[in-house]
């Protein structure tokens, strides 16, 4: 199946299971937060990460919720970088808590690592204010 075909027909099975993704501006938000070590960004996360619109990237729950935390410290990571954050502290950071999912192996450990990450990126931040 070519790509444009693959496409369409994620389209269609998102509109008859009748999901979506989040709205960017929803999803920045806890990113905009987070930059400026607002502590609501930690909340604003565990929001968006439990909701029913978190993404399917996977078949395997456990799979989809460490692309999605990779993919949520990767924005994460830039946020702080654009706050204020050395470059090279951020990557660090990014990195220590990347090496800390690839071992966990339930949705749970995920989530919970995924709130200590925006709390301490939240910390950091708070700190170079």
């Amino acid at each position: 199946m070519n790509k444009e075909r693959q496409l369409r027909h994620l389209e269609f099975l998102s509109r008859e299971n009748l999901k979506r993704h989040h709205h960017f501006d929803e999803e920045m938000y806890q990113y905009e937060l987070l930059k400026i070590g607002d502590p609501k960004a930690i909340k604003e996360s565990v929001k968006m990460l439990s909701s029913n619109l978190p993404g399917h990237i996977s078949d395997d729950p456990v799979r989809n919720f460490k692309y999605l935390f990779v993919a949520s410290i990767t924005i994460a990571t830039r946020a702080a970088i654009s706050g204020g954050m050395d470059e090279e502290t951020a990557y660090n950071i990014s990195d220590m808590f990347i090496l800390q999912m690839d071992n966990l192996t339930t949705v749970e450990q995920i989530k919970d690592l995924h709130k200590e990450m925006f709390t301490y990126f939240v910390q950091e931040m708070n700190k170079l204010q």
